[in-house]
């Protein structure tokens, strides 16, 4: 074997490296972490060299036996608790075995108080080129009853910090669906996210996940279970005043799987399409075999006078309908 290449002769050209630790549990999130005040960096960069190994063998003694890999993602966790040094050592031991160039997309995802000029300097340094910041929310309160580390000043200073290190390519997740008694203004959280200006927006709906503070909370009569009521939809159409190009997903995880709508429409298939002729956004559903959906719009423009919504259906009984309109429409765009 050389490279990532493993027993059964199968190349890996995509690598994720999860790094389980963070400041404190959240308290929707039922992964797979460890809370520590100090983190194992060491300990952590010795374990997953030990991983490569065992998977993978000896490293190539010759750089050009590398594999090249087109992703490099470490994701958590908060990979950003391990600092600059560990995150420079961890991609140094992915190095060993596959080779990392410039067309590489090397992403890490980051909490916004551990973003800081000197740190992106590293990150920079060690080939990272895309950072994911958690921020879910820039009310004080809901950042508070979320169990979040950090403070909407935070969320500024990492940007700004991002910017001056080089790194334009940056993402920015929420959280919408949020209990009715948790007073939160989502136009509010999407206007500031926006003015932003990051290259991608994530919107994760939130779910109750069993063993979680969260789940607890709802036991003892808390509040009412989230509901999900098409803030999808409300998401794309309000983005498309964003007059830069950029995109943004939402993600549904229901029964403790998280599907993202732009892999899941790459595996099965588009199933509508409504075309952006109009100059609303573009607009993909895609409807998995478990009876959940994803949607996803790309390409903002100004939106088009007297529109005053958009709508993404995922009835799996119009899919039929739905694929018609879909050719006729994308025929329509592309003429």
């Amino acid at each position: 074997m050389s490279g990532l290449v493993d027993a059964r002769g199968v190349t890996f050209r995509h690598v994720y490296v999860h790094v389980p630790f963070c400041a404190r549990r959240c308290s929707y999130c039922d992964f797979s972490i460890a809370v520590r005040r100090v983190v194992p960096v060491e300990d952590f960069v010795q374990a997953l060299a030990g991983e490569l190994a065992a998977r993978f063998g000896e490293p190539p003694a010759l750089s050009r036996e590398r594999t090249r890999i087109d992703t490099l993602y470490l994701g958590g966790g908060t990979p950003s608790r391990l600092g600059g040094d560990g995150v420079v050592d961890a991609i140094a031991a992915v190095r060993r075995y596959a080779s990392v160039d410039e067309s590489t997309e090397v992403t890490i995802e980051a909490n916004p108080e551990d973003v800081t000029a000197a740190i992106v300097a590293q990150w920079v340094g060690a080939g990272v080129n895309r950072v994911s910041l958690g921020v879910q929310s820039f009310d004080p309160q809901v950042l508070a009853w979320m169990h979040r580390t950090h403070d909407v000043a935070a969320v500024h200073a990492a940007v700004d910090a991002l910017a001056a290190g080089g790194i334009a390519n940056w993402s920015l997740d929420l959280i919408y669906a949020l209990p009715g008694e948790v007073p939160r203004d989502w136009a509010r959280d999407l206007d500031a996210a926006i003015a932003l200006e990051p290259t991608h927006l994530s919107a994760y709906g939130l779910t109750v996940e069993s063993g979680t503070p969260l789940a607890r909370w709802r036991e003892r009569g808390r509040f009412m279970t989230p509901t999900r009521n098409g803030t999808n939809a409300t998401s794309c159409w309000r983005t498309s005043v964003w007059r830069r190009r950029g995109s943004i997903t939402t993600r549904s995880r229901i029964g403790g799987a998280l599907r993202s709508s732009r892999a899941t429409i790459r595996a099965t298939g588009v199933v509508s399409r409504i075309s952006a002729s109009d100059r609303r956004p573009t607009a993909s559903t895609a409807t998995h075999g478990d009876g959940t959906s994803a949607s996803t719009c790309t390409g903002w423009s100004e939106p088009a006078r007297g529109v005053t919504r958009w709508a993404a259906r995922n009835s799996s009984r119009r899919a039929s309908a739905r694929s018609r309109r879909s050719t006729s429409a994308s025929a329509h765009h592309r003429e």
